[in-house]
């Protein structure tokens, strides 16, 4: 019996963590096209670090200007790619958490 209410258990929370990341992606991919063309690879990456348990604080500029914002930082003059955020968002990358 207890092992059955495990497995009943899992399963619901399992379900739940899968409605969550189609309600979240379903969110991003509508949000974000107005803002953003690399709102798929946000979206894709998004989902992966979460897989992984490995944050990221990703900002999109809309209206308002972000300088006061941003802090010094690397410069990395790349095309934004779904591998590139991944990358730099892997713990222990010299890009991570600002080069710390």
């Amino acid at each position: 019996m207890y092992i059955e209410k495990a497995i009943s258990t899992y399963s619901y929370f399992h379900q739940m963590e899968n409605l969550t990341r189609i309600a979240a992606s379903f969110y991003l991919n509508c949000y974000l096209p107005a803002f953003t063309d690399k709102h798929a690879d946000l979206s894709i990456c998004v989902q992966r670090l979460s897989d992984r348990c490995h944050g990221a604080l990703i900002v999109v500029k809309r209206n308002d200007s972000l300088y006061s914002f941003i802090q010094k930082g690397t410069a990395v003059g790349a095309i934004l790619t779904l591998a590139l955020l991944e990358a730099i968002f892997y713990p222990g990358n010299p890009l991570h958490n600002g080069n710390r």
